[in-house]
């Protein structure tokens, strides 16, 4: 397989929503590999560059404001919201930043 059927790929796991998992018929296949984890070893620079900049992987899809809550009136609302993620995907990913210069500080999972 060439470069630009592999970049077509790669774009379509990336434009997923890796929160929801997809039936079997819609999974994505590399052929000659048995995963993206071997994919990525023997074509790391092509996936590197077809995934952007890292700032991409800072924002969920989710509303902004969810992300922007002020601590100083978090609130039982921001907690709820948090367990209710967890409950539907099971693995809730929290970014937490500096504001208003967003850069990104600690990444964490929340867990039980």
């Amino acid at each position: 397989m060439e470069a630009p059927a592999y970049r077509k790929l790669i774009r379509e796991v990336v434009h997923r929503n890796p929160r929801r998992g997809c039936a079997e018929s819609e999974r994505l296949v590399f052929p000659g590999f048995d995963g993206l984890r071997s994919f990525s070893k023997a074509h790391e620079l092509l996936l590197k560059a077809e995934c952007g900049g890292q700032w991409q992987s800072y924002f969920l899809r989710k509303p902004l404001a969810d992300g922007l809550s002020d601590p100083k009136a978090a609130s039982g609302t921001d907690r709820a919201t948090t367990r209710a993620v967890a409950a539907r995907s099971g693995v809730p990913l929290v970014h937490l930043f500096r504001f208003p210069r967003i850069t990104i500080n600690h990444g964490m999972v929340v867990m039980a």
